[in-house]
């Protein structure tokens, strides 16, 4: 059911369509309390009666509360007014992914080109930030095995960057470790180039973005159980036996966040070296 300019869903005043997915329909919308404009999710009245759909559409807007995150839009309320649900978001203004795709093509002869390709490649970073913050699982392809370690989703994108002392090489743990400790999680099994790997000073433990640990590899060796008992053999990759690091270096690093220049190119790869770039 298309809800007409004017119809009320709460304090909420239906203005025009902003496009339709398999799960609804936003409008763009005008609370009247707070006399702002906001975004409006309807779901679909044929979906509205099936209960798997509407929980599901519940959790959605669950998991939206509970984030707080740059690149996706903020929750301000979840609506049931009749036969009407809807999720109330912020309203984020601009062209869609779609039009900016089709200005470049259209400019394809035009000096403008890269600077819609430019515009194209941050919109895609910031869509590809949001879902490795909020999805830890993503890097799992090219990191360790088994479950997520913990969730931990936005809290680096607000918190202070961190800057470089050491020669440090990054590892993102969001995907690893299937209850094992820190350490354990982020000291085996990677696709590392050992001899950068001996040259560094510290590993930093990373989830989401945010730095959660700081450990001293006092050697690497083959990943294989020989070297790590009771750990499965991982052809091709290392692993390293060490330590915490100091407290005065941790402070440094740890509850900081991962600078933006060492996410934007191949941010699924879970191995990231603060020198020799």
């Amino acid at each position: 059911m298309a809800l007409a300019p004017g119809t009320m869903v709460g304090p909420y005043e239906i203005g025009g369509s902003l496009g339709a997915g398999g799960m609804g329909e936003v409008y763009r919308a005008r609370d009247t309390k707070l006399k702002r404009e906001v975004a409006v999710k309807v779901l679909p009245e044929i979906l509205a009666t099936d209960r798997a759909r509407k929980l599901r559409f519940e959790r959605e807007a669950e998991l939206l509360a509970s984030l707080n995150h740059p690149n996706i839009a903020h929750l301000y309320g979840l609506e049931d007014a009749g036969a009407v649900h809807a999720l109330v978001m912020e309203l984020v203004d601009g062209a869609t992914l779609a039009e900016r795709i089709a200005q470049r093509k259209r400019g394809a002869a035009n000096p403008i080109k890269y600077t819609w390709g430019k515009q194209i490649e941050n919109t895609a970073f910031e869509v590809d930030t949001a879902l490795s913050d909020t999805h830890p699982g993503l890097t799992n392809v090219v990191a360790g095995s088994g479950k997520p370690l913990r969730s931990d989703a936005g809290k680096g994108s607000s918190a202070e960057p961190a800057v470089f002392k050491h020669k440090a090489i990054l590892i993102s743990v969001n995907k690893t470790g299937s209850g094992a400790s820190l350490y354990e999680a982020t000291r085996y099994a990677w696709k590392i180039n050992k001899s950068k790997a001996e040259q560094s000073e510290i590993i930093l433990a990373t989830v989401q973005g945010l730095i959660v640990g700081a450990f001293v590899a006092e050697e690497w060796f083959e990943a294989t159980a020989a070297n790590f008992p009771g750990r499965q053999d991982v052809p091709g990759r290392l692993g390293f036996k060490g330590r915490e690091a100091p407290a005065e270096i941790a402070a440094l690093y740890v509850g900081k966040r991962v600078p933006d220049e060492y996410r934007k190119r191949g941010a699924a790869y879970p191995i990231k070296y603060t020198w020799g770039k």
